[in-house]
């Protein structure tokens, strides 16, 4: 019995145990030349994007209580002499030291929203004090209100303006927003 032979059907259906239906050779011949046209080549799947390379920032501080407090002054030597000055009071104020957070220096990422989102991002914060320049910055953070501090996700953010604006300030009206600010999270730091 040859494939040619019409009981070759009902004898592989019964072989087989299943129906099985016989496609005359004019239609497999035809299904297979559309099967070898001009058919459009099968897409690649899309590729991962490549990973992003975090540059290492300057940073300054033990992080102990996980405030990471973000400044955007470009300075040769870092901390800027008068950011830490300014920054030694308010710690002061607010009960910590240099144990207790991590200053970082975000000044050469200011071109990059995207490295500068993922560098932030590689700390373990639980507070986050931006002191930038709020009109320049590309930094994105959950809250875009200014002295005005939220808890988003157990997270805490505040937005400032950098500390050159607020030791500019002799009426002292944006220290004493940012200290306001400070007192919505002090209680859990």
């Amino acid at each position: 019995m040859n494939s040619q032979d019409p009981g070759y059907g009902l004898f592989l259906s019964e072989f087989l145990g299943k129906n099985l239906v016989q496609i005359p050779e004019d239609v497999q011949a035809a299904s297979l030349s559309e099967a070898e046209g001009d058919q459009p080549a099968a897409e690649e799947p899309p590729q991962a994007p490549p990973a992003l390379e975090i540059p290492k920032l300057p940073q300054y501080g033990s992080f102990a209580k996980k405030l990471l407090l973000l400044t955007d002054r470009k300075s040769d030597s870092f901390p800027h002499p008068a950011d830490k000055a300014f920054l030694d009071k308010f710690l002061t104020a607010i009960h910590c030291t240099w144990k207790d957070v991590t200053l970082l220096q975000i000044a050469e990422l200011q071109s990059n929203a995207a490295l500068l989102e993922a560098s932030v991002e590689e700390f373990d914060y639980r507070f986050l004090i931006a002191f930038v320049n709020r009109t320049k910055t590309k930094l994105k953070l959950p809250t875009h209100t200014a002295y005005q501090a939220e808890k988003i996700d157990g997270k805490w953010f505040l937005l400032s303006d950098g500390i050159e604006e607020l030791e500019g300030d002799a009426s002292k009206t944006l220290k004493t927003k940012l200290w306001n600010a400070v007192q919505n999270f002090m209680q859990e730091l």
